[in-house]
């Protein structure tokens, strides 16, 4: 959306030793850079175990990210969702895009194959919402609630929101993450990856925003 590469890393990859959680569950420290290769340097140089956080035990060593980026892609597979699966908000150049890039793909050798993706995949946004609502008021009720400290107001109302959640809806949710991460693993199969838009829809200008929208605000 504006020209940089984001990395979204797994879990326990890099500490969060130092953070301001929004949702434990879910965040993750990744790079922001111009380009791959400044990507695969810094995860490299931010990746690894810190005894200050334990989930960075359970992570397998990491390659050499920087080597990996100088092998081929042809022989590697990607998985790709059906076009007529995606939501309708998707905008006509979201569509054009993924189209380009899949093509790219192809004629340097990848192997593509279409999926049908589960219905509960494009409800994730708002099955992680509760997640995130309920792990944040965890973090920030001890000050959420007092008016001198400068929280803008939507993030105040959307993090509020998490006082008035069920425990029993959040380890729900959170035992419904499981069964969903197997499933889709086996969806996967050999495949290396899944293609998809990270987004319906081009940036938004800020004048434009509704931040009492969720997810997208």
């Amino acid at each position: 959306m504006n020209g940089i590469v984001g990395l979204k890393t797994t879990a326990g990859r890099i500490s969060l030793k130092g953070c301001v959680y929004l949702s434990y569950s879910l965040d993750t420290l990744g790079p922001m850079t111009r380009d791959v290769t400044d990507s695969a340097l810094l995860l490299e140089a931010m990746a690894g175990i810190d005894p200050h956080d334990a989930t960075t035990f359970a992570q397998p060593p990491m390659e050499d990210v920087c080597a990996a980026l100088l092998r081929p892609v042809k022989g590697m597979r990607l998985a790709v969702v059906d076009e007529r699966q995606l939501p309708d908000s998707t905008s006509p150049s979201m569509r054009r895009a993924l189209a380009e890039a899949v093509l790219a793909f192809r004629e340097a050798g990848v192997a593509i194959e279409t999926i049908t993706l589960p219905d509960w995949f494009f409800t994730l946004a708002q099955r992680t919402t509760l997640i995130i609502a309920s792990e944040a008021y965890q973090f920030h009720r001890g000050h959420i609630e007092d008016d001198s400290l400068p929280f803008g107001k939507p993030v105040k109302a959307r993090i509020m929101g998490g006082k008035a959640l069920h425990a029993a809806d959040y380890v729900q949710a959170m035992r419904d993450r499981v069964t969903m991460q197997a499933e889709l693993l086996t969806l996967l199969g050999d495949c290396d990856a899944l293609l998809l838009p990270t987004c319906p829809h081009e940036a938004t200008p800020l004048d434009e925003i509704d931040e009492s929208v969720s997810p997208l605000a």
